[in-house]
């Protein structure tokens, strides 16, 4: 009961964005170097949406799993590396576009990303921002 009390709690802090910094600290997992604030509530948000798509659609299978699958569909080239389009198709896929915007996952993967060139524009030279998705899935 507890559990589902500071789910609701943080589920409201994530949607009107009035998390305190030790609320939001608690769900984003440590790492070698710390997040803009703007960027740990891109997270959060991202983390909250995919947790709600799992709850209600994954209801009998590990959370790693989906989250897994929900990875390997964002995975667009099958390279191992995840565009940022492809991040943004796996958003409206789980119906979460609009707690999650563009904006919110173009943070995500300046900060956590990085620069590489895209395949289908390798004669023009364009960069995109792409992340692994061992590191995709860290974040989730």
């Amino acid at each position: 009961m507890a559990n589902m009390k500071s789910s609701l709690h943080l589920s409201r802090c994530i949607l009107h964005n009035s998390c305190t910094h030790t609320a939001l600290s608690a769900i984003v997992t440590p790492s070698s170097r710390l997040l803009t604030t703007s960027t740990t509530n891109a997270v959060n948000r991202l983390q909250f949406a995919v947790e709600e798509y799992r709850m209600k659609n994954f209801t009998y299978t590990l959370p790693s799993r989906c989250k897994k699958e929900i990875i390997h569909a964002a995975d667009v080239r099958k390279d191992g590396l995840i565009p940022l389009d492809g991040v943004m198709m796996m958003i409206e896929n789980i119906g979460a576009s609009t707690l999650v915007t563009r904006k919110d996952i173009e943070g995500i993967f300046y900060e956590l990303g990085e620069e590489s060139e895209i395949s289908s524009d390798r004669e023009s030279g364009s960069t995109g921002l792409i992340i692994a998705k061992e590191r995709m899935l860290q974040i989730l």
